[in-house]
């Protein structure tokens, strides 16, 4: 026993020094200290444990807060540290101050039931890390029991009442932002890629607040909105400007003239009437700016106009036969691309001269005199001429009237219909026969070549197959450049989606050899998506023309087709009207019939042509407006539609809801109804209930 180290004090003193030392080598906080490599020659005396006094055992288990503080009152240094620290996060007491009176309120409640000694458990704030401590097991707040039978808590009566009435006390949460709307840059990706069904899993139906009619119902024509043509110049095409509200109207005898639709102006006057060629005028268009007017008539010739002075500044003069279309290239008004009879395309740039060198459009600089008195104006010569011809007749499954057409050199295929893709595709154009329904792309950067062949082409729908194959008389493509809609002669408007018709065709992304190997022959598209009818859709001749209203403002996009019945008939080309039906058994179609409203959309198919292709009934024709064909017609920079007739007028077609309402009621007595044309919409849709 002498040989053991033991102080010399007391026994509780020394047992004091054991537990004190012992809690001081198993502190977590505390590395351990290292081990100094100790050698057997090393005399070094150990150090000896420091002792332990009353007032240190005191003052290690003491709080902090209670030695800050002398006689009550904090210290000086600890009041300035408290206003440094007050707007820390950990005084933040309005997150939990609810809390923390709940919990005073309970612990009063309990506090004769607890020790004295009992330390107080507050409860920890998420955003303040736990303080460290010099023990090394750290004792856990017990769950607060509440009694039932304690009258002061009336407001907690179980153990499960005082978790709940926290939660509640909880800061609220902060509200769910909804997504931001789609933009136009992702609804041309949709339609890029066949629509919503084709990006996602899902099925996305028609709205269900949503009906089609309450877009095409509201159009109305007065007597006030007709311009009629004295004489025998019949009104073959039409025209709308870019930026303003003037129409123009080609005729029968070579004359164009301008006519104001806005509601200020009379529609029945013409502002200014010119002649420009000595043929009938096939087709017009205006440029970007509407500086120009490029015409194409039946002498075989096109020419390009200075609408300020209404003189014609130059001719294109290349064509062996009537000039059918005529179309400025999106994006560059000195760009102009003509289809014929001939079966030809050319592509005519007018910074260029007849000798190839560099000419300003200024009437000042024309040569020779016409039969009018007038300078004569230049000719300019195509830049570049494709025959096209060849590729439509040799459309695979065509079925033509006279097979000799289809098989013959000699005789040409007229191009009936031509159109250049936008946003950036300028260089690929669409060209249309009046041979087959199958339509070709080309790129315009091919066009040297001797024997120029088509990027792709689109299979024929499988109902021509089966009968025969039907021409196409116009052609428009959608603003967003995804939607392709084709007026074909078997009275039926077909929908495209422009992607696949390149599906599987990029030459400039290959290299040279790949390149011109991949040029020889045309690849194979998709066919249409879908299609449009209407029992007064009739398409007898290809002077039946389509044109597309673009979404401005309020106004959605809108299709309007000319039709040989003496209306013109209007598809809205909103794709969330299309019901997408699933193939059923017939009894399970025949209960779907009666349970859907006449108003929803139906996609028929006949039995003579029944295919998998949906064909949507969802159209409304303008009645009483024309008494014979409606041939040509146009959409005018404020959204209102302008159509023209072989009866020799042209008439303006207003969105009107009431008027059209009250014309579609008022019957046939007193004369309400003459010289008034109205939206033929079903019955049901003027109900009140409906």
């Amino acid at each position: 026993m002498a040989d053991e180290p033991f102080p010399s004090s007391q026994d509780s003193h020394y047992a004091e020094h054991r537990i004190l030392s012992v809690d001081q080598e198993n502190i977590a906080s505390s590395p351990p200290k290292p081990h100094s490599p100790r050698t057997r020659s090393s005399t070094v005396k150990p150090k000896a444990l420091p002792t332990v006094t009353p007032k240190r055992f005191t003052k290690f288990f003491t709080p902090r807060a209670a030695l800050s503080a002398r006689g009550g009152r904090q210290s000086k240094a600890g009041r300035q540290l408290r206003d440094i620290t007050k707007n820390g996060a950990n005084r933040r007491r309005h997150a939990v101050s609810a809390k923390e009176d709940l919990l005073a309120h309970v612990e009063a409640d309990n506090l004769s039931a607890r020790p004295q000694k009992r330390r107080k458990i507050s409860l920890d704030i998420a955003s303040s890390p736990p303080q460290s401590s010099p023990l090394k097991h750290v004792q856990t707040a017990e769950q607060i029991r509440v009694f039932e039978d304690e009258p002061t808590s009336p407001c907690v009566s179980d153990e499960d009442a005082l978790p709940n009435l926290l939660e509640q006390l909880q800061p609220f949460p902060q509200p769910i932002r909804r997504l931001r709307a789609a933009g136009q840059s992702r609804r041309i990706l949709e339609r890029s890629f066949g629509g919503y069904e084709s990006l996602t899993r899902g099925h996305r139906g028609t709205d269900h607040c949503v009906n089609w009619q309450a877009e095409t119902a509201n159009f109305v024509t007065t007597p006030h909105d007709t311009h009629a043509f004295h004489g025998s110049a019949l009104p073959f095409c039409t025209a709308s400007c870019n930026t303003n509200s003037l129409i123009a109207i080609g005729d029968e005898e070579g004359s164009i003239r301008l006519i104001d639709s806005s509601t200020s102006s009379d529609f029945g006057k013409a502002h200014v009437n010119f002649r420009v060629h000595r043929n009938a005028v096939m087709d017009i268009a205006f440029s970007s700016d509407d500086f120009r007017l490029a015409t194409a008539s039946g002498d075989q010739t096109g020419r390009v106009v200075d609408m300020h002075t209404q003189q014609t500044l130059c001719i294109l003069s290349n064509h062996t036969s009537s000039v059918k279309q005529v179309r400025f290239q999106p994006n560059d008004d000195n760009m102009i691309t003509t289809s014929s009879r001939d079966g030809t395309v050319q592509i005519w740039d007018l910074r260029c001269s007849e000798r190839g060198s560099m000419q300003s459009l200024r009437p000042g600089q024309r040569k020779g005199v016409n039969e009018d008195g007038l300078a004569e104006p230049s000719v300019r010569y195509a830049k570049e001429v494709i025959d096209v011809g060849p590729a439509h007749r040799s459309a695979k499954g065509a079925i033509t009237r006279s097979p000799s057409i289809q098989n013959s050199d000699d005789t040409k295929v007229s191009i009936t219909a031509i159109q250049h893709l936008p946003n950036g595709r300028e260089h690929l154009l669409l060209t249309a026969s009046e041979l087959s329904a199958s339509v070709k792309l080309w790129d315009l950067r091919n066009a040297g070549r001797r024997n120029a062949v088509p990027l792709s082409s689109t299979p024929l729908p499988e109902a021509h197959k089966k009968t025969r194959n039907y021409g196409i008389s116009s052609m428009v493509v959608s603003e967003d450049g995804a939607r392709l809609y084709t007026l074909c002669k078997d009275a039926t408007v077909y929908a495209y989606a422009t992607n696949h018709l390149i599906l599987g065709s990029a030459p400039e992304m290959a290299s040279f050899g790949g390149r011109r190997r991949a040029l020889k022959e045309s690849k194979t598209g998709f066919g249409p998506l879908y299609g449009f009818k209407h029992p007064n859709l009739r398409t007898g001749s290809f002077y039946l023309k389509a044109s597309l209203r673009r979404a401005r403002g309020d106004k959605s996009e809108m299709l309007a087709v000319g039709s040989t019945d003496g209306c013109a008939v209007l598809f809205p080309t909103d794709e969330r009207h299309l019901r997408r039906r699933e193939p059923r058994s017939e009894d399970a179609e025949e209960d779907q019939e009666e349970e859907l409203p006449s108003l929803a959309p139906r996609a028929s198919q006949t039995s003579a042509t029944k295919t998998d292709l949906p064909i949507y009934e969802q159209g409304t024709a303008l009645t009483r407006g024309h008494n014979k064909e409606v041939t040509s017609l146009s959409w005018t920079f404020e959204g209102e539609l302008v159509t023209i007739s072989d009866d020799f007028k042209a008439r303006c077609w207003r969105e009107d809801s009431s008027a059209a309402r009250y014309l579609r009621g008022c019957g046939e007595g007193g004369g309400l109804r003459w010289g008034h044309g109205w939206a033929d919409a079903d019955r049901s849709w003027d109900d009140d209930d409906a």
